[in-house]
């Protein structure tokens, strides 16, 4: 009687286990069928590469223009697109008359990307550009070469502006240490990048807002010479110098001090360390960003509500068999 009582509990499990996976296991899911729909994403770019202008004295720029194209455009019309000669020709005649030669790169770019996406562009065919109509947003990237205006040191401004429905720009600036020799960790060599975002509506009120970058180059070679611990870590070095630069006042040979935190909504330092640095025949870098403003996130629990793998359930059920099955084993001992 006991054994026949002993069986029907164990098909009563069996049963439950297999019925528990039955319900979690997913159904196989139909085969998707793609529509005869092909959604499209375009943009199209140019280059004006050693580019020669009067500005800040005599320099060599290399301009790029990119743009992303309106969903559908040249669908009922493929005059949509614009002749993109007409618009280096437009940028052209922009640099060669631009009013204030001694305007950071910064505004002169800033100005440029919002004359593209605000003004007509005249065209050869008798008619004028309305890019603000044809694009979803526009860039335009201002590579400084080293020795332009007398200073030795690769800059770049990138400014991207989205038309519509207000004109909304987003601007940055980077520069460069190439081949930099440095005490620490024993001789080394890197290439330093820094690189920050700009605040939304800097300059609009007073474009001395815009730091005015070797002030902050300078800094960096001052902090970089007089590291007092020459064994810390690349990433160790690497934070630090985010920090200080995003916390601390910088000083400057105008007489007053620049304080970053205040312009920047980020900075990024890239360090990259060339291969033979301290005797390792290996390249590594160190990448930090800093958001000055940034606060931390508050992430309230979330209970869990998933449901366990089947076969998380199968080894319960079998663990649960085999302990049923011990205790048989004693009661009939």
């Amino acid at each position: 009687m006991k054994g026949n009582i002993f069986n029907t509990k164990i098909l009563a499990l069996f049963g439950a286990i297999f019925s528990v996976n039955a319900v979690i296991v997913p159904t196989p899911v139909r085969a998707f069928t793609p529509s005869n729909k092909t959604d499209l994403n375009e943009s199209w770019s140019f280059s004006l590469p050693n580019y020669k202008i009067q500005h800040q004295g005599n320099a060599v720029i290399d301009l790029k223009v990119n743009y992303d194209y309106k969903d559908g455009i040249g669908k009922n019309n493929p005059l949509e697109y614009p002749e993109f000669t007409q618009i280096s020709n437009y940028i052209n005649n922009f640099l060669v008359n631009y009013p204030n030669e001694t305007d950071f790169w910064e505004i002169l770019n800033k100005n440029l990307v919002t004359e593209l996406l605000t003004k007509p562009i005249p065209t050869t065919f008798g008619i004028n550009y309305n890019l603000a109509n044809v694009v979803d947003s526009l860039t335009v990237g201002i590579d400084i070469k080293p020795g332009s205006s007398n200073i030795n040191i690769p800059r770049s401004s990138r400014v991207t502006g989205i038309p519509k429905p207000k004109l909304d720009l987003n601007e940055s600036w980077s520069f460069d240490f190439i081949n930099y020799a440095i005490k620490h960790q024993g001789d080394a060599v890197i290439d330093l990048k820094v690189s920050y975002d700009y605040i939304d509506g800097i300059g609009r009120k007073d474009p001395l807002e815009y730091p005015e970058f070797t002030q902050i180059y300078n800094y960096i070679d001052k902090f970089l010479v007089n590291y007092p611990n020459e064994t810390d870590f690349w990433e160790i070095v690497n934070k630090n110098l985010v920090n200080d630069l995003l916390t601390k006042p910088i000083p400057t040979t105008f007489g007053f001090d620049y304080n970053l935190a205040k312009v920047v909504d980020s900075l990024t330092v890239e360090i990259d360390v060339k291969p033979g640095s301290s005797g390792i025949p290996i390249g590594r870098s160190s990448k930090v960003t800093g958001l000055p403003r940034a606060k931390p996130a508050t992430i309230p629990p979330v209970a869990s509500t998933s449901i366990p793998e089947p076969s998380f359930v199968f080894a319960l059920g079998v663990i649960a068999l085999a302990g049923l099955m011990r205790k048989h084993i004693r009661v009939r001992m």
